[in-house]
This record gives structure tokens, sequence and C-alpha cells, in this order.
């Protein structure tokens, strides 16, 4: 070694002592989360993927309206499917205090990894807003995440808002081992928790301390036509201020859905009056409209065109339910649900036509619950019109005012007259006076009828044309298709509809018949399949008798598994007609048998014959929108079964000899 460079020997020996490696000492983690690591998981979780271990928030109200949320969420990896799990999400609005982000990650052997503030991702939380105080705070651990492994997390939020009302869920999609909740108000306050789909849990408390507790919960699952709303469980809490307190909270409180309707009304009615401009259009819209119902339409018409746009500002204090003047929304040409809303009214006013707003929920999986008044059930505001006389549609209901007729003007492909598929059999609420509850809505009648009419050919190929006439809900669905699309984007969808089954299938021809006042999309397409029928030896060809693919239906259930929830049979109208030209000199071998299927819930039927050297086929499926019993679910499996048996069916036809 050059002497030059050779180091003392006691700065030897330090050197060789920092390249040790030395343990770090564990972080101390929260009782809680020690709580948690301890926490057995039951037998009921054996095939679960990830369970959580606990589950707690403990809210803390003051005097003058400021509310304080703790949040702690452990969460426990069972399998390795399940380290997706491992994540935290923090949704919080921007005007909000967010503090003590802290998040743990403790694998099996004992490591643990810290996380802080600076660990998670922070972004405004837009979805279809072009502006919103709405921001999430997320952080992923899953990569690390092995089982065995618990992810846990927690932070403090303090805001200060009018909406005083919040859920608290004991159970979820995946299995909850201790859920608690903690509310802290001053002692002359009042606090009630509306139970909403019979959620099991402790309570106790005292004057300005309340505790709802619960363990062992098992996951909540989700089955095939359950109805709206019902794999959800949990309290609704609302607290109510003392008479002292109240002014200085600016606490919004409701008593009863009447409340909810003065709360919309001082909202909404000043926002939906006209001005001299929306006047002048109204007049320009409806010249040359022969009654009352045509300027109806037009007036529908342009508020589905104007341009939606959110601003979701001052949340806090109710901003999500406030709309802007009707007048601003028609100069500016945008607004959000509630904004088009009101300039609906507001030009219906011109022609004289009672109307209100309406709230509801554009989730058709979710449902308001008339056990809970309060105005956040809601997401989406639509309009109540009074329908001129003679007028004659499945969006009319019956409610306290009398008929009124729904419309949403957000909608841009469902004409005033029809509903929109997600407010079907879901409940509103209409903002008037003398309202006191809930609207049903009903379930509308919607048609699909299919007409084929092609000439098979003695090499098995099919020639024809078909026209597909949808009404209603089916209108909808195959406008909002049609309408995203270009020419040529529409008309390769169709093809890849009608190739799912008959992969040689070309179009050669597609024009489309929208009447969109009457909510009829009518389809025509030509089509030419080589080789559709299967040859079997010289003279013999095997043909399916239905054309076009449909769904089936069917419910997912494994066999044997015990059905929880009802069975809410859609409601469905569809007709096929074929009429197949045969070979000449070919005939067929043998008719299937006639299928007749009839419950109290739908029915089902299928038929062939032979007209005039044609093979004429039919089928028809109604269903009734009918509610089954969860201990009846077999006759429903039954029906189902026996449609797809039916449809199965192949013809053979042969040459005559």
């Amino acid at each position: 070694m050059n002497p030059r460079f050779r180091l003392p020997v006691a700065l030897l020996l330090v050197a060789a002592c920092l390249a040790i490696p030395v343990e770090a000492k564990p972080p101390k983690l929260p009782r809680w989360v020690q709580e948690a690591l301890d926490r057995p998981i039951p037998d009921h979780c054996k095939d679960e993927d990830s369970a959580i271990v606990s589950d707690l928030m403990e809210v803390n109200a003051t005097a003058k309206g400021q509310i304080t949320n703790t949040v702690c969420v452990a969460i426990k990896v069972l399998k390795a499917e399940g380290r997706f799990a491992a994540t935290a999400e923090i949704a919080y609005l921007k005007t909000a205090k967010i503090s003590g982000v802290q998040a743990w990650l403790i694998l099996p052997g004992g490591e643990v990894r810290t996380y802080k503030d600076k660990d998670f991702i922070q972004y405004e939380d837009r979805d279809i807003s072009m502006y919103s105080e709405q921001w999430q705070r997320h952080l992923s651990v899953s990569r690390a995440a092995v089982p065995g492994a618990v992810f846990a997390y927690t932070y403090t939020m303090s805001e200060k808002t009018i909406l005083p009302q919040f859920t608290w869920a004991f159970n979820g999609p995946v299995p909850n081992l201790y859920s608690r909740l903690v509310v802290r108000v001053p002692p002359d306050w009042r606090v009630t928790a509306t139970p909403v789909n019979n959620p099991v849990f402790e309570y106790s408390g005292t004057a300005g301390s309340h505790v709802w507790q619960a363990a062992n919960s098992p996951a909540v699952k989700g089955e095939a036509w359950q109805p709206r709303g019902s794999s959800s469980s949990y309290i609704g809490i609302n607290l109510y201020p003392s008479e002292k307190d109240k002014a200085r909270t600016r606490f919004e409180t409701y008593e009863n859905w009447a409340d909810v309707v003065r709360f919309r009304c001082d909202s909404y009615d000043p926002a939906a009056l006209p001005d001299d401009k929306i006047r002048a259009k109204v007049i320009e819209l409806t010249r040359g409209c022969g009654s009352d119902w045509e300027k109806i339409q037009a007036i529908a018409r342009y508020v589905q065109a104007v341009n939606y746009i959110s601003i979701s500002a001052d949340l806090s204090q109710g901003g999500g339910y406030k709309p802007f003047p009707a007048s601003l929304v028609f100069s500016r040409n945008y607004g959000d649900c509630k904004d088009k809303s009101v300039l609906m009214r507001a030009m219906l006013a011109c022609i004289a036509v009672e109307s209100y707003s309406v709230s509801c929920l554009n989730d058709s999986a979710r449902d308001v619950r008339p056990e809970w008044p309060v105005p956040f059930h809601f997401n989406h505001a639509i309009v109540a019109l009074r329908p001129p006389e003679g007028v004659v549609s499945d969006a009319i209901v019956e409610c306290e005012l009398g008929q009124m007729l729904i419309f949403d003007p957000t909608d841009p492909v469902v004409p005033v007259g029809s509903i929109p598929g997600y407010l079907e059999n879901g409940d509103i609420l209409i903002s008037a006076a003398g309202i006191t509850r809930l609207t049903r809505m009903p379930v509308q009648r919607s048609k699909t009828s299919l007409r084929v009419e092609a000439s098979l050919d003695h090499h098995g190929t099919l020639v024809g044309s078909l026209v597909e006439t949808s009404t209603a809900k089916y209108a909808g669905s195959e406008r909002s298709a049609y309408s995203v699309r270009s020419a040529s984007l529409y008309a390769g969808l169709v093809s890849e509809w009608l190739k799912r089954e008959t992969r040689a299938l070309k179009v050669t021809k597609l024009d489309v018949n929208d009447d969109f006042n009457n909510d009829i999309f009518k389809l025509t397409v030509a089509f030419d399949a080589p080789e559709y029928a299967r040859r079997l030896g010289q003279t013999k060809l095997v043909v399916k008798p239905f054309i076009v693919p449909r769904g089936t239906f069917h419910l997912d259930e494994k066999e044997g598994e015990e059905r929880r929830q009802p069975v809410v049979v859609p409601r469905i109208g569809f007709e096929e007609t074929v009429r197949m030209k045969l070979p000449e000199g070919y005939k067929v071998d043998e008719l299937p048998v006639v299928v007749a299927l009839k419950q109290d819930f739908g029915e089902f039927e299928i038929a062939y014959t032979v007209e005039e050297g044609s093979l004429v086929a039919h089928r028809r499926l109604e269903l009734n929108g009918k509610t089954v019993p969860a201990a009846e679910i077999q006759r429903v499996r039954d029906f189902f079964a026996a449609q797809r048996k039916a449809e199965q069916s192949r013809l053979v036809i042969g040459l005559v000899q």
C-alpha cells in the first residue's frame, strides 16, 4: 500500500463499524394499529381476498359549526389478489383542512414501512366538472402488500359546513372485523341515527357523546337483478344544534321531506325566472308550433342542446344544490343539470306551462331512502311539468300535485315524454309547496321489433335485409350509440354485432331513421352472408333460423348458492320474425316443437312454420318488471334456462328426392 494513502488504525476501525448493518429500531405504532394487528381473522373470511380489520371515525362538532373528523383504517391482505385493497383514498373539499396524514405497511415478518403526507398523490377530482372543489389524496402500496400484510392509514379533516348529515356503513364489499363511529357534540345538541337496510350494530351514549360499533360483519355481495340500493347497509346521521347555537352554525337541518322541499325551493325557484331575452327566444322557438305539446317539445330540444359544463364551487355551503340564474345560463349557453333545469322552467313559464324542479339519482344501482329525508341522496336535477290535456306518456306520474310529466333536459337522447333508464322504478322529489313525500317513477314500456327477409341458396349463402325498430329505452340506447359515432364507425358497430355468430356476414347497405319526438329509432340493414348454412353431406344444409344474435338472460349465482335478495326481473319487450326463402327444391326435414313459457313475471314463445317455400321463425319475450321473492328463485332460473335451450335450435333442410 502506498504510505501516502495509509489510514490510521482508529479510522479503519470506525469505517469497519459503519459498514456493519445495524437493524433500525422499528417505529412505534399507534395503539389502534397494534390492536388491528392483533385482531384474529374469523372463519367467514377464508374465501376473501382482503378484510378491513379496523374502521374507526371520531366526529367532533363545536357550537360554532366546526366539524372535525378523525379517520383510522386498517386493511389486511389475505390473498395475493387482495393486495390492491392496500390503498388509501382521502376525499375532501378544497375548503377543508387536512392534517395528521400517516400510513403504515406492516409486513408478515414484522417490517414496518412508514408513509407521510408527502407520499400521497394529491389531485383535483374533476370527474365531468370544469372546476371542482372536490379533491383526493391517494396512496397505493399494492406492489409491496403480500398476503398477511396490514396496511393502515389515518388523517384528520376539519371544515365548517351548513350540511351536518353523513352516513356510516358497518360493512361493505369486503368483511369488516371492527367498525366504530364516535360522535361528540355540545351536550344540548340532538343526534339521530336512521338505520337503512337493517344494519347490525350496538349503540351506547350519553348527552354529547354517541358511539355505534359492530364486529365481524361479513362482506355484502351484490346479486344479479337485486332491488335498487339493496346491497348498501348503513346508518344516516343527523346533527341538530340547540336553539342558541342554530344561528351561528347556519346548519340546514331536516325533520321530514317537506323540509328538504323547502331547502330546494329556496335555491331553485328564484333562479327559474325568465328575462326578456329568454322570452324572445321562446317566441322564436315556438313560432309555427300548432299545440302546447309541440311548443314543449321545441323548448325541450333547445335546452337539451345547451352545453353541459359543471362548475362545482362553495360545496360546503350548499353550492352543489344551488343553480345559476336562468338568464345567466341562457347567455352563457352552458350549465350543469341544475342550471339546465331552471332554464327549462324559465322557458316553460313563457308559454304558461306550470313546472317544478325535481331531485333524483342518475344511478340505477342506488336508491333514495324514504326513511331518511336529506338532500344528499340526490345527485341530479330534472324537471316536472304539467302535461297538456290529451298527452299520454309513461313519463307522467301521480303525485300530491296531481299528474306531472317528468323530463331530464340534460339527457340529449331521451325526448320529452320518455323516461331515461336510470329513472325507472326510482324515487324522485318534486320541489313544490305541498309536497311531503317522494314520488315513485314507473318502468316504461320499451320494445324492440325485428323483421328479417332473406333468401338462402343451395351453397348456404344468405342474402337479405333486416329492419329493427326500437322504442323508448331501447331507442335511447341506439340513438346514443349512433349520435356519438361517425356514420362509418356506427356501420362498423352494427357489422360487428351481426357478425358475432356469422363471421363471414357483410353489411352491404345501412340506413337510419330516427323519429326523435316519438322516440322511435329504426335501423335498416342489407346483408350478404356466405356460408351461413353448414353443408351436411351433398344434399342437406344445417341452418340457424335466427340470424341476429341476442343476449340471453341468466342469474350468475353458483349452482346451489343461496339467494339473499329478491329478484327484480327487468321489463323487456322483444319480438322477432324471420322469413327465410329456401333454395329451390329444398324442404325442412323436421320443424322443432313450439315452446311457450309463461310465468307471472313474463312470457316467452318460439315457433316455426313453412309458408310458400319459406321458413318462418318467430320468437317473442315479454318481461313485466315484477319482483320475485328470493325463495322462488328457481322458477326464474328455470324460465331462462328453457328459453336459452329453445333458442339453440338448428334446422336441417334437404333436397327433395
